[in-house]
């Protein structure tokens, strides 16, 4: 899949068209902001941290049932994803008082929030991302009552699971900021979870492990980046970062872990190869677009026990998902057509 016209420069990610209608490559930058473009820097690795933790954490969001608009990565700092519509909502979620509420609200920094509070604010640098509520929303447009509910339900589903899994690193998912878009009807989680989108402190000594570090000059940010890149693949379930940070495993049953995919990997990779020989085509000649792909076969064969198009979104029923799994039911009209089916697998000669 080739990189095509830029099409949107963010502060720290810019956004390209490819050769595939629909999908889009974003690159993490080694740019840093903070106060509304106030305070900048260029920092080496930044990018492909975040990138690294995005593609982890949007993996096992998938993998819990929340729809992403996440299909792989291209390299450390690249990742390809669905072209969504996206809401200009910024969706927050607090689960202990920091930051702008502190600030705002008679409250005391680290009061726990039980529930969790959500709070939107209206995505517009130029007036400084005011704060909307339910009524302003629908009044704008810019969400259904039923898809505002939708968002607010994969918030907080977003949330349960981020809080446990971090709580496991021994680290406080203070709040996170989280934008979501539509696709073909469906509201899908967009954007990135990274540093850059989330307040982190450590359990034991409150210290922080996010972009705070550097808004607040507390001290190293890229260091608090590899920190928790470390702890991540520390709990023997990332690869990605694996590359990024250069950084090996030390966890036995990780390793392990990342044996088995990887021959299960080797299993598909023979599988299609036999099938794209026995239809007379090709598959994708880059090396890394390719594995790309089958690395997708292979986490939904592990988790789901079929080999689902990781270029397409799952439903959720069991029967109607049966035409996306690998060969799926659109792939030869496909090559036919376009000369290489959706997922960039299998080529025409």
């Amino acid at each position: 899949m080739r990189q095509g016209e830029l099409l949107y420069t963010g502060k720290a990610k810019s956004v390209y068209r490819t050769d595939e209608e629909g999908v889009l490559m974003v690159e993490f930058r080694d740019d840093i902001t903070a106060f509304d473009g106030g305070k900048k820097d260029v920092l080496t690795k930044k990018g492909s941290f975040n990138a690294g933790v995005s593609a982890f954490l949007f993996r096992r969001l998938q993998e819990e049932g929340v729809l992403t608009h996440f299909l792989g990565m291209v390299d450390e700092s690249k990742m390809l994803v669905h072209a969504l519509e996206m809401v200009p909502i910024e969706v927050i979620v607090r689960n202990v008082a920091a930051g702008s509420m502190v600030r705002k609200y008679p409250i005391a920094e680290g009061t726990p929030l039980d529930p969790p509070v959500i709070v939107m604010d209206y995505k517009d640098d130029t007036r400084h991302d005011p704060m909307l509520n339910d009524e302003l929303i629908i009044a704008l447009r810019l969400l259904s009552p039923g898809e505002l509910n939708r968002v607010k339900e994969d918030a907080l589903k977003v949330n349960r699971f981020l809080s446990r899994f971090f709580d496991s690193l021994g680290i406080t998912l203070v709040d996170f900021k989280m934008e979501f878009g539509k696709l073909n009807g469906e509201i899908v989680l967009g954007d990135e979870i990274s540093m850059d989108s989330m307040r982190l402190w450590d359990k034991n000594t409150g210290e922080s492990l996010d972009k705070d570090v550097y808004r607040f000059s507390k001290g190293d940010v890229i260091s608090a980046y590899r920190r928790v890149a470390e702890k991540i693949l520390a709990s023997g379930e990332q690869q990605e970062i694996r590359g990024s940070t250069g950084i090996m495993t030390k966890n036995p049953e990780g390793v392990k872990d990342i044996m088995s995919e990887d021959k299960l990997e080797e299993e598909i990779l023979d599988w299609v190869r036999d099938y794209a020989r026995e239809k007379g085509w090709r598959l994708n000649p880059e090396e890394k677009k390719l594995s790309v792909v089958i690395r997708g076969l292979a986490r939904n064969q592990k988790k789901f026990g079929h080999r689902y198009c990781p270029c397409r979104l799952r439903s959720g029923d069991t029967e109607k998902d049966k035409s996306i799994i690998c060969p799926c039911i659109f792939h030869e009209e496909e090559v036919r057509d376009q000369g290489s089916c959706h997922c960039n697998l299998y080529y025409q000669k």
